[in-house]
């Protein structure tokens, strides 16, 4: 058995090098499979890269006098869900696992050059209440 890189403790398993609670609390998921075609820098030719999912730090009021800190993966929109509040229906706070789009990023070890990729652009949602719009840039428009 090995121990968690984070906190030290004895993993239950050796499928993952970080324990289940350290995951939750860090907001570390399993990387998915990379965007970004092998290749250099598209800036300086440089071969060392860093992949990373960023990751979103953020405070959620819990109650009136509480307050969580929760670290998630960096996404591009989130799915609204609703609340009852006073008989009506609202949006309600958005919820990490209703997030979509998540993000990683490609760093050039030598000149810092970072490009941006979507792990899963078929699951973003399109229309206003995601602050997306889908744009087609072989319509003949403005994108040539």
């Amino acid at each position: 058995m090995s121990d968690c890189r984070v906190c030290k403790t004895e993993l239950a398993d050796d499928k993952s090098e970080i324990c289940a609670g350290c995951r939750e609390t860090l907001g570390v998921v399993e990387m998915p499979t990379a965007r970004r075609p092998l290749g250099p820098c598209h800036k300086c030719n440089g071969t060392k890269l860093i992949r990373v999912i960023p990751r979103d730090h953020t405070l959620l009021t819990a109650g009136p006098y509480q307050t969580l800190s929760v670290t998630v993966p960096m996404r591009l929109t989130v799915v609204p869900t609703l609340a009852t509040r006073w008989f009506h229906e609202r949006a309600d706070r958005p919820d990490p696992r209703m997030m979509r789009g998540l993000l990683e990023a490609y760093v050039c070890r030598t000149c810092g050059f970072t490009e941006w990729y979507c792990s899963d652009p078929q699951n973003i949602p399109i229309g206003p209440e995601f602050m997306t719009e889908e744009i087609d840039a072989g319509d003949g428009g403005p994108y040539r």
